[in-house]
């Protein structure tokens, strides 16, 4: 006897004693094993160890025999109990020894030999040097209804609910059902519990209330499944809210290290309840879709060499919209020091892009402006041969194609009404 167990920052130890009785102890607890006796053949055993520091979870066994007894010492606080489930704790920082019980009773014991007993639902604490209080109510278990039963992103976060009383919260991750193997453990005192990493695969979620006493509450347990790899690619386009513009929609997103192809689907429902496109196995990091103007979804999953498909990617909604068309422009109006233009009106907000030059290939333009009206007022230029573009720029910035180019005579002579406006052609005018 007087072994002692230590557990680091990460760590944790699972003990069966030979009577049944089980002890966890979490990260950053050391305990002494001062006293182990089995008497014989008859199932009776007692079982004494010392709490120096941090939490343990003990489920002891039921002792029928009066010579059986569990006790658990700490500098404040001793805990005698024949069978039951609780738990205690020792901050060595101030030096107070906590206890919750869950299941049958304690008897908590401590300065000047005042013993309290502490029934399941209750919980006690003492100070070095000072009795245990009287037993104060635990908090209820936490609502974890609203965690996912399934959780398809890392780093692991849980979300926990807002409970009167509740200063912090204890979460653990235990590997199974038996809550023997304790995998993650923390006290968050914000919104959610938050781990860095865990492998896929099946868990046991536990998460209790810690109230302004540092007492803990009763457990709330919540089974859940990680699935996170293949982690999604990095979507490239469209991004959530943007555009795509003309016949079809081209989906590109970035290459997975540890994606041999991926699964793309696309559709006109954010829930995918009916799919416009259902695609994998596709090799390559783009996907072109036909699409008429309205508003889609899409999202991608990678896809492992051993077909292991992981989840998708967030929903990225985004609007497929017509290529803006050139304006149909009018005849210019001409005076003897002024040339006005006039087009057809496009969508509300779309900006015109006006071109005049002297030569076909708009090398270097005589007037090059985007406009918010449709119609401008130039000066009359000199005589002589000219060319004429337009295009619309859409509400959001996207700009069409030019239209056909024009060629703008403008006379020399007072008969300026002989002003031509006619589509080009190849140059033998």
């Amino acid at each position: 006897m007087g072994d002692t167990i230590e557990t680091g920052a990460d760590a944790s130890v699972s003990l069966r004693f030979v009577d049944g009785s089980r002890l966890l102890l979490t990260p950053n607890t050391r305990i002494t094993l001062t006293g182990m006796v089995l008497f014989g053949k008859t199932g009776m055993a007692q079982t004494i160890l010392d709490l120096h520091r941090g939490s343990i979870d003990t489920r002891v066994a039921k002792q029928e025999k009066p010579a059986a007894r569990y006790e658990i010492k700490s500098r404040p606080l001793n805990l005698s109990v024949r069978g039951t489930d609780f738990r205690a704790h020792v901050d060595d920082t101030d030096q107070v020894s906590r206890s919750e019980v869950l299941e049958g009773a304690v008897q908590a014991s401590g300065a000047g030999n005042k013993t309290v007993a502490v029934k399941a639902g209750f919980g006690t604490l003492a100070a070095a040097g000072e009795p245990p209080r009287a037993p104060i109510t635990l908090l209820p278990a936490p609502d974890l209804s609203r965690v996912p039963a399934l959780i398809e992103r890392p780093p692991l976060r849980i979300d926990l609910p807002a409970t009167a009383g509740v200063e912090s919260y204890h979460a653990q991750v235990f590997s199974d059902r038996s809550f023997s193997n304790l995998l993650l453990d923390g006290i968050f005192k914000g919104k959610a519990a938050k781990w860095t990493d865990l492998p896929d695969g099946h868990y046991m979620l536990r998460v209790r209330g810690i109230d302004q006493n540092g007492l803990e509450g009763l457990n709330a347990d919540r089974e859940f499944v990680l699935k996170a790899r293949p982690e999604p690619p990095f979507v490239s386009a469209p991004l959530d809210g943007q555009k795509s513009y003309g016949p079809e929609a081209k989906l590109r997103w970035s290459t997975s290290m540890s994606a041999q192809s991926y699964h793309v689907q696309v559709s006109a429902n954010p829930d995918f309840s009916a799919l416009l496109a259902d695609v994998p196995d596709l090799p390559k990091t783009e996907y072109a879709v036909t699409l008429a103007p309205g508003q889609y979804y899409w999202r991608i999953a990678s896809i492992t060499a051993g077909q292991d498909q992981g989840p998708y990617s967030d929903v990225q909604g985004f609007t497929q919209r017509k290529i803006p068309e050139s304006p149909k422009m009018d005849a210019p109006q001409m005076s003897d020091k002024s040339l006005t233009f006039r087009w057809s009106a496009g969508d509300q907000g779309s900006q015109y892009q006006l071109q005049l030059a002297r030569d076909p290939e708009f090398a270097q333009p005589i007037f090059d402006k985007v406009l918010t009206t449709n119609q401008i007022q130039i000066d009359r230029p000199k005589p002589g041969t000219y060319y004429l573009r337009i295009k619309t720029i859409d509400a959001d910035g996207f700009a069409g194609p030019f239209g056909s180019v024009q060629i703008l005579e403008v006379p020399g002579s007072k008969w300026w009404m002989l002003l031509l406006l006619v589509p080009l052609v190849p140059f033998a005018l």
